[in-house]
């Protein structure tokens, strides 16, 4: 198994409205295994595939590739060995790529965060994303996934080969 960085485990938690703060775990270690790896995986690219259908509007578009980014964004955390506290936690998912995913990664989790806050906006019904912004942010979920990929076969090969678990 090859060595990963290691990621701060750790972050400053205000305690109630007072000055104090205390530590909470982010992350924490833990071994995953191909079937894990295998059903992120799974999930999406059922997300990427759905997105792509035609007549899929914009927002819901937009919508199914941001959940394929979690889940791909998970499979870095898992593969690396890690897991957040909370299941497919956007920021502290996106906040571990550059750590783990080296200079794509800090690129990629920049441009996440700022689709996060679209995301937020969309689910709060504040703001809608154009045709053009949703297909934009599916290419670059696709490239990403690619990465993964080949990510995956060269660091963590240990992981790949397991089909999903079927599902009814």
């Amino acid at each position: 198994m090859s060595r990963d960085p290691l990621l701060g485990i750790t972050e400053l938690e205000r305690v109630g409205k007072g000055a104090r703060w205390k530590a909470r775990t982010v992350y924490r270690k833990a071994s995953t295994t191909p079937e894990e790896v295998a059903a992120l995986l799974h999930a999406a690219e059922h997300n990427l595939t759905a997105a792509a259908m035609s007549g899929t509007p914009a927002d819901d578009q937009f919508g199914l590739v941001f959940q394929a980014v979690l889940h791909l964004a998970a499979v870095v955390l898992r593969a690396s060995g890690y897991r957040t506290r909370r299941m497919l936690d956007r920021e502290n998912l996106f906040a571990a790529l550059p750590t783990l995913f080296g200079s794509e990664g800090r690129i990629l989790s920049r441009r996440l965060a700022e689709r996060n806050k679209t995301w937020k906006g969309l689910k709060a019904g504040r703001d809608s994303v154009s045709d053009e912004e949703a297909a934009c942010f599916a290419d670059e979920i696709e490239r990403f996934h690619e990465s993964i990929l080949e990510w995956l076969h060269s660091k963590h090969d240990d992981l790949l080969g397991a089909p999903p678990a079927a599902t009814e």
